[in-house]
């Protein structure tokens, strides 16, 4: 699978929120007794383009967000997405690219 843009990635697997400018979030871990591999849970997940100070610069920043959402396989959410929280298992964050 091609992520477009993508210039690297973060292996997140504890419940800290995580911000940044991302191409996507991938599934990649199983949660704790999951008979299915590749599964997470997110408590909640926000989309957009951090700005040079971390804010979200998404023009709809207030309704673009999702909460309590559970994915199984290598599911890809697509982006940008601004920042998510896990509340269980794993996934992979890819940065979008910087075009300068």
């Amino acid at each position: 699978m091609s992520f477009l843009n993508a210039k690297g990635a973060i292996y997140v697997t504890d419940d800290t929120a995580v911000t940044g400018s991302f191409s996507s979030v991938q599934v990649a871990g199983t949660i704790q007794g999951a008979s299915v591999g590749g599964e997470a849970e997110f408590a909640n997940i926000q989309w957009g383009v951090a700005d040079i100070n971390g804010a979200n610069t998404s023009p709809s920043a207030s309704g673009t967000v999702v909460v309590n959402v559970e994915l199984s396989g290598s599911a890809v959410i697509p982006g940008p997405v601004y920042g998510f929280k896990l509340t269980n298992g794993s996934a992979l964050a890819y940065y979008i690219e910087d075009k300068k």
